[in-house]
């Protein structure tokens, strides 16, 4: 069975001018009272192109994820201690440093302020 059946009876438009384009029935005029009721009507029951993609991705099924008894799965629980580092043979291999595309670069203020008084002496003169 496809995980959506369509209601036969229901209306599945995103607009009324959709219903009118696809509609069997040619030339009727709508008017006020017909858009007063069409926005009470409007469910929002067409999903978007992108709301469809993600539903078929399956990328919602991680967030239907729960511990035991319904609770938070551990690694949403704010309030949970991170695990001890292991401690043993070569604790210096596991040691983490930061890599050298993270670290700062340093600047001697001497250039820095070199290159300002060649900026201002090409806009001053």
């Amino acid at each position: 069975d496809p995980p959506f059946l369509p209601d036969p009876h229901a209306v599945y438009a995103k607009d009324v001018l959709d219903i009118e384009q696809f509609s069997t029935v040619k030339g009727v005029n709508l008017d006020a009272t017909d858009d007063t009721f069409y926005t009470k009507f409007n469910t929002g029951s067409v999903s978007i192109p992108w709301q469809n993609e993600m539903i078929e991705t399956g990328c919602y099924k991680e967030l239907n994820v729960f511990g035991p008894n319904k609770t938070r799965s551990p690694d949403l629980i704010l309030d949970l201690m991170p695990e001890p580092e292991k401690t043993g043979c070569f604790p210096f291999s596991r040691r983490k440093t930061q890599s050298a595309r993270s670290k700062p670069v340093p600047i001697k203020d001497q250039c820095f302020l070199n290159k300002q008084n060649k900026i201002a002496d090409e806009i001053s003169s």
